[in-house]
């Protein structure tokens, strides 16, 4: 029963029918409470959520959003939390606040590619690229645009593909609007009004009423730019009828904004007569004002904004100066809020995190350190074990051999005592000799073993050598296998580490090298080994007897004799679990330093201005901007006050996060000294900057070549003022060139 309701809400939202389609979302919602169907109950709000957003309620919508976000968060439905993400941050994205837009889009993002979900992934690459349009970041917009179409078109998406071939059409409209050649702009509109048409083919066959009503409105955008006004009005229409009946207030609203300014624009021309001006120039009032309410209802800042300036342009040119001076405070107001609340935010939760991070870094660095020290302690007293029984080998070894000499020294006193006896019984000699010529022979042969016993005492010790630099290579575990690959012996070390008795492990695990190593590869690591005539080393988990999973570093070395032939394999273990995990942990905190900073590049490119507006009042204009890090010191600003253009390029001491700082203080100061106090003398601006950057970092600071060392910043300032057709520079510690005539 829950799910017919939802079905046929569905149906009704897809039609267009928002009213309709909350009724029955309603109607699900109460049989899922009352059967304490949290998944369901989730799936309700998310819809009603979703309705609420298009209708322009963002309030209610953000409400029903993080209530089905707080049953998928308790579930852990990454799906559905992931869902939720993308959902409140496009109702950001609507109101403006870019920089929580892109944060909830990113969350949205990171789990969708953990969960492989390709079409989720699409829809977070198109909201990303339609934050960096609104900013003016077009290569970057267009290259999360094509990401998404990439994979709407492998799913066979329409609705995905619609979306992206609407949001590339924008992008070509906003080149071309922005274009000061006349052939770029031709070029751009056309390819705009190709994606548009692609996007609006797919709208109507999936009879899509707000994607139909979104494209009308984007064609009548571009030929209201290229000046053919009657097919501007005629698309804008058409798209006002879908959204009225649709209820949808942030399109409704968009419409209003883009009627009143073509009308504005219409009575710019000198071709009209006094009263057509005048008519055109009411109805662009009508429909700024029906907009500006609509767009305070409803919470949309920017479409403020926008409605305040076509109002403010309007009365200008009515010769209604206080009514234009009321609206160019609101204009000016509602920039200024977009622009500080948002990143003085965004600014103090980035130093937070950053600080939290760095000091959580120190204390794992100084905890290695501590591990590694210790375990260098265990390694020297192996070692010092290790030569203690070297040094009881070589005594024993010299013990055996002076009671060795003893022996011989014994018999070769016996064999004196035997000579005086045969000079004092000469008689006796001659019968003597045969038996004295079979004691020389014996003792001969007594020599050649002595000899032959030496030469294996030689051979133990080399023995003995070669065990001790295996010895030398590892502190754990041990394991000699004979020339076959069978076990020969293991170290108590082996057992502390595995778990296993020597006779345990055989009886489980076998004793041939080839059954008991946890190697896939043995065979061809052995023939290795056997080539190179050295130690190869590998790297694996292992299972110990207790059923724990540990690192394991394996040391595997041949002993060959004189000829090359294999007579020994040593495998030498040690445990890396520590060193594993550590490095697992550092790998995962300087991914998410690294994505903090990402995510501050955000922030700070979206504090800098558009080429599309700089453009409006400078077309024979560019920026060349290349930060050395991912946040630079460096920065540029610009702002239009009354009839004087502001232009400043600065670059503040420090790189990277420290620099980006600074970056923001200085734009921050620029807005308040020049936007609100309403100072336009550059040195005055200038020195009243100098003033701020004390207050904000605690210290005396001045721009002397000297000092130039202490926080702060270089800049340059420049006022066009184009009513005494005059530009005024002030500069502190920078250069700056005037071009006149080529030089």
């Amino acid at each position: 029963m829950p799910l017919c309701y939802i079905n046929i809400g569905n149906i009704h939202y897809y039609q267009g029918s928002y009213a309709q389609a909350i009724e029955y979302y309603l109607k699900s919602l109460k049989i899922t409470e009352e059967l304490q169907d949290k998944k369901g109950m989730s799936l309700c709000y998310m819809n009603i959520g979703i309705v609420h957003s298009l209708q322009g309620s963002y309030a209610q919508a953000i409400e029903y959003y993080f209530k089905s976000l707080k049953i998928t968060e308790k579930l852990q439905d990454k799906k559905g939390i992931a869902q939720c993400y993308n959902n409140i941050g496009n109702v950001h994205y609507e109101q403006g606040s870019y920089a929580q837009a892109i944060e909830y889009y990113l969350k949205s993002l990171k789990i969708k590619e953990e969960l492989q979900d390709k079409k989720g992934m699409a829809q977070c690459y198109n909201n990303i690229g339609l934050v960096h349009s609104d900013q003016g970041s077009y290569a970057q917009a267009i290259e999360y645009y094509l990401k998404s179409l990439k994979i709407t078109e492998e799913l066979q998406d329409k609705k995905g593909m619609s979306a992206c071939y609407t949001n590339i059409g924008n992008v070509h409209n906003y080149q071309g609007s922005s274009s000061s050649d006349p052939k770029v702009r031709a070029d751009k509109y056309a390819q705009a009004i190709e994606y548009y048409l692609k996007s609006l083919k797919i709208n109507e066959e999936l009879q899509d009423k707000k994607g139909m009503s979104a494209c009308y409105n984007n064609i009548g955008s571009v030929h209201s730019d290229q000046g053919s006004y009657a097919q501007a009005i005629e698309y804008y229409l058409k798209s006002l009828k879908i959204k009225e009946a649709l209820q949808d207030k942030n399109g409704i609203a968009t419409s209003y904004v883009n009627i009143a300014i073509l009308n504005y624009t219409l009575a710019d021309s000198a071709a009209l007569s006094e009263n057509q001006k005048l008519n055109y120039l009411k109805t662009a009032l009508e429909y700024g004002i029906r907009a500006i309410e609509l767009a305070r209802e409803i919470k949309a800042m920017p479409m403020e904004n926008d409605a305040a300036s076509a109002l403010m342009k309007a009365y200008n040119k009515l010769g209604n100066f206080k009514k234009a001076m009321e609206y160019a405070e609101i204009y000016i107001a509602t920039k200024d809020s977009m622009f500080k609340e948002e990143k003085t935010k965004a600014i103090t939760e980035m130093d937070t995190k950053y600080q939290t991070e760095k000091k959580q870094l120190e204390i794992e660095k100084l905890n290695k350190e501590k591990e590694l020290q210790t375990a260098n302690l265990g390694k020297k007293e192996a070692e010092n074990k290790k030569q203690r029984i070297i040094i009881g080998f070589v005594v024993g070894g010299l013990f055996f051999v002076v009671i060795f000499s003893i022996f011989l020294f014994r018999l070769l006193m016996q064999k004196k005592r035997a000579n005086l006896l045969l000079a004092h019984q000469n008689v006796e000699i001659m019968q003597q000799k045969e038996e004295i010529l079979t004691q020389a022979e014996e003792l001969r042969t007594m020599n050649e073993e002595i000899t032959t016993i030496n030469e294996q005492l030689t051979a133990v010790n080399q023995e003995l050598e070669k065990l001790s630099i295996v010895a030398s290579k590892t502190d754990n575990s041990v394991v000699i296998h004979d020339m076959d690959g069978n076990i020969e012996w293991v170290n108590d070390g082996f057992t502390r580490l595995f778990g296993y008795t020597l006779e345990e492990f055989i009886r489980i695990k076998g004793k041939h090298i080839l059954d008991t190593s946890a190697n896939p590869k043995i065979k061809e690591v052995i023939a290795e080994c056997m080539e190179l005539k050295k130690s190869v080393v590998y790297i694996l988990p292992s299972e110990t007897k207790s059923g724990n999973t540990i690192w394991v570093q394996t040391v595997l070395t041949p002993i060959t004799d004189d000829s090359g032939c294999l007579t020994k394999l040593v495998a030498i273990d040690t445990d890396i679990t520590k060193l594993k995990q550590a490095e697992t942990e550092i790998i995962r905190k300087n991914t998410q330093i690294t994505d903090s900073i990402n995510y501050a590049k955000l922030i700070q490119d979206a504090m800098l201005p558009s080429q599309h507006l700089i453009n409006k009042h400078i077309p024979e204009c560019f920026i060349f901007f290349r930060p050395r890090d991912i946040v630079s010191g460096d920065f540029y600003w610009f702002s239009v006050q009354e009839d004087k253009i502001f232009i400043a390029a600065a670059d503040c001491t420090g790189h990277g996060v420290p620099g980006a700082f600074m970056s923001m203080i200085g734009c921050t100061l620029l807005n308040d000294i020049i936007v609100k106090d309403k100072i336009f003398e550059p040195a005055e601006i200038l020195s009243r900057m100098n003033e701020g950057v004390t207050n904000a970092l605690g210290q005396n600071i001045n721009y002397n070549i000297e000092t130039s060392h202490d926080d702060g910043m270089v800049l340059t300032l420049c006022c066009i003022d184009k009513a005494h057709n005059k530009i005024l520079i002030s500069s502190a510690n920078q250069s700056y060139y005037i071009i006149t005539e080529g030089e």
